[in-house]
């Protein structure tokens, strides 16, 4: 894994079985947690992930999530979620240096979401 883009979407009444998405991962408000801290004890909010697909129309993977969170985005919000996270996850072997370019900033901005970039470095191995 080179790159990881996901868009991760909460709320205190979010229920992602709601929306009609093949979700990566979906667990509605109040099901009981499977790990963290909430394992084994309802969980006070509802999340779900979507996952930048292998291949896709949008180009870069930070446009495709984006784009699927935008056309996601009044069913999402129907469904009680009111925070939305885009996670990039990087790794790199000698130097990471990444440029988002202005209509992926736009996107995010329409979409609405905060950012988290967490880029680290693995052994050349690790990433082939």
């Amino acid at each position: 894994m080179a790159w990881d883009v996901s868009l991760h979407v909460y709320g205190e009444k979010f229920k992602p079985s709601k929306v009609s998405f093949p979700f990566s991962y979906a667990s509605d408000v109040g099901e009981v947690g499977i790990r963290g801290k909430f394992k084994g004890i309802p969980t006070p909010f509802g999340h779900a992930t979507i996952h930048a697909p292998e291949t896709n129309a949008y180009g870069r993977p930070i446009s495709a999530v984006c784009e699927i969170g935008l056309n996601l985005l009044p069913e999402l919000k129907a469904a009680g979620a009111t925070e939305f996270v885009l996670w990039v996850l990087r790794e790199y072997e000698v130097q990471c240096n990444e440029e988002l370019k202005p209509d992926e900033i736009a996107l995010i901005a329409r979409l609405g979401c905060s950012l988290c970039y967490s880029a680290y470095q693995v052994e050349e191995s690790e990433n082939s």
